[in-house]
């Protein structure tokens, strides 16, 4: 008998013993899918803007902007990271909104004294009818189906130029049911979704003791006051619950200053972009890798065969 019938009469008269010496594991192309889907979950895509200002005077905050679709609810949550950076004498505030006015915005205004002990005031505001009015706390006739949440507020501290310590307000919120909002539309299906910001440095917010009533005194004037970002809230969506992440330096991924162009942002991104292919190439090679050596899904006797 030859002795690829050998193999053959063995392979008919003993299934049990290659039961002994094969135990049924995953496939080299379903752990390779695995894979790809836990790089998927752990460069989660959330966008960020940021106006990186400080050593030169002028506005200085980050907003990072996570959607998450909530099957059970059948709408949409927004998840806010926002680092809004706070002079030491605790005057002023930052504020950033969704829409594309203070009509019907959905807006966080920020302020507080880094040295008193106290967090970081966050106010939730909107404007109903004319823009030209000062924003007010929120309502519970105003939210509709959302519900607004504070997850933190902390004051953080940072080093810049010539060693100078910088105050951070470091602020997570959500909006539950956000799709939802009756002022201006949040719409989660554009990719280039406007969004307010203003600043104000000069206002004492400690004459009212930093409640979150406080009256606001209007922003800075000029293009350095005020301004209009946009968001890929598209690129934004995805199934964690959970706060952005905000990279350090990086001025906008998913967003940009000017309209159109939020989808196809990754200023100062490179590292982030080539390190998720460099990620997703090098699991690649793993997962081949595996199927190749007979590693993943494979038998002790067809090694012998």
């Amino acid at each position: 008998m030859s002795q690829q019938q050998q193999r053959l009469t063995h392979a008919r008269q003993a299934p049990w013993l290659r039961n002994l010496h094969c135990t049924p594991v995953l496939t080299g192309s379903l752990i390779l899918l695995l894979l790809l889907q836990l790089v998927h979950l752990t460069v989660a895509e959330t966008s960020q803007y940021c106006r990186l200002g400080h050593d030169t005077g002028e506005v200085d905050f980050c907003v990072g902007v996570g959607i998450f679709h909530n099957h059970s609810t059948a709408s949409y949550d927004l998840y806010l990271k926002l680092q809004m950076t706070q002079s030491s004498s605790g005057k002023g505030w930052n504020a950033i909104g969704t829409g594309p006015t203070m009509a019907g915005a959905l807006m966080f205004i920020v302020y507080g004294d880094p040295l008193s002990g106290r967090d970081p005031t966050v106010s939730v505001r909107t404007v109903n009818g004319d823009s030209h009015q000062p924003p007010r706390p929120i309502e519970a006739v105003d939210t509709g189906l959302a519900n607004v949440r504070l997850i933190h507020s902390e004051w953080l501290q940072t080093k810049r130029a010539e060693d100078a310590i910088v105050f951070v307000a470091s602020v997570g919120a959500v909006c539950y049911g956000c799709s939802g909002w009756p002022g201006s539309p949040i719409d989660v299906s554009d990719t280039s979704h406007p969004w307010i910001w203003a600043w104000n440095d000069r206002q004492d917010m400690s004459l009212a003791d930093y409640a979150v009533d406080a009256g606001m005194e209007v922003h800075n004037f000029g293009a350095g006051g005020w301004g209009l970002f946009y968001v890929d809230m598209q690129r934004s969506t995805g199934h964690n619950a959970s706060l952005p992440h905000i990279q350090p330096g990086v001025t906008a991924i998913g967003a940009s200053t000017f309209p159109g162009k939020a989808s196809t942002s990754l200023s100062n991104a490179e590292d982030t972009s080539l390190g998720k292919t460099s990620l997703l190439v090098a699991l690649g090679k793993f997962g081949l890798g595996l199927v190749h050596s007979g590693t993943i899904g494979s038998c002790k006797y067809w090694q012998h065969l």
